[in-house]
């Protein structure tokens, strides 16, 4: 599919005022821990924390718990999901903006120790990905984290897509999940990749992203 190719958007502010369910529930489990443990080892304490596509986050209120954070900031383009994130009256603040435009850090005024996201950059195509990726190292410190989890095409999340989309319980029609080959030129642009995995105990296994900018 090329840039030009028109997509079904995501319908991002329908997504948000709907109730979790238990699949979201579980998976959104699954991943908290993965990221836990992932700043826990590579990021130090008092952390300033921003996630990238964080409205209304399923992490922050419980990475709150699990790790040394300061504040904890998200930037969105929705404005349901900002509104339901400032809702949780976390110190930090929620930024609506299009991270495809301009240089997001300077329209921010300030990076942050770990930058992070998940289940972004596949909403996007071609150069679009690019400019997605290039806002997270952006946003971070030198020596900094910076954190990237996306869904990837195994046999399982393959098998496990479909039957969703045959029950009617697909709701990302502009979801297009990648590879390494994808991402690894990419990615390894900014820093140092200190851990890559793919992580099949997701039933829509996601590759996740490590990085030390």
């Amino acid at each position: 599919m090329n840039e030009t190719e028109k997509i079904i958007a995501t319908n991002w502010t329908e997504y948000y005022s709907k109730s979790k369910s238990v699949f979201s529930t579980l998976t959104q489990k699954i991943t908290l821990k993965e990221l836990s443990k992932y700043i826990n080892r590579y990021a130090g304490s008092e952390l300033n924390i921003m996630e990238l596509g964080g409205g209304n986050s399923c992490f922050a209120e419980k990475l709150m718990k699990q790790v040394d954070i300061s504040s904890y900031s998200i930037i969105d383009n929705c404005a349901v999901a900002i509104e339901k994130f400032r809702e949780m009256k976390l110190p930090g603040n929620a930024y609506m903006a299009d991270l495809t435009k301009g240089n997001i850090a300077d329209d921010i005024g300030q990076k942050f120790d770990v930058v992070y996201s998940v289940g972004l950059i596949e909403h996007f195509r071609g150069k679009m990905i690019e400019k997605i990726i290039d806002a997270h190292f952006q946003l971070c410190k030198k020596g900094g984290l910076v954190i990237i989890c996306v869904p990837t095409p195994t046999l399982q999340y393959r098998i496990v897509r479909k039957g969703m989309e045959l029950l009617g319980k697909w709701g990302f029609p502009d979801e297009k999940p990648l590879k390494n080959k994808d991402l690894d030129a990419i990615i390894k642009m900014y820093g140092i990749v200190v851990e890559k995995m793919i992580n099949y105990k997701l039933p829509l296994t996601q590759l996740i992203y490590v990085v030390r900018t």
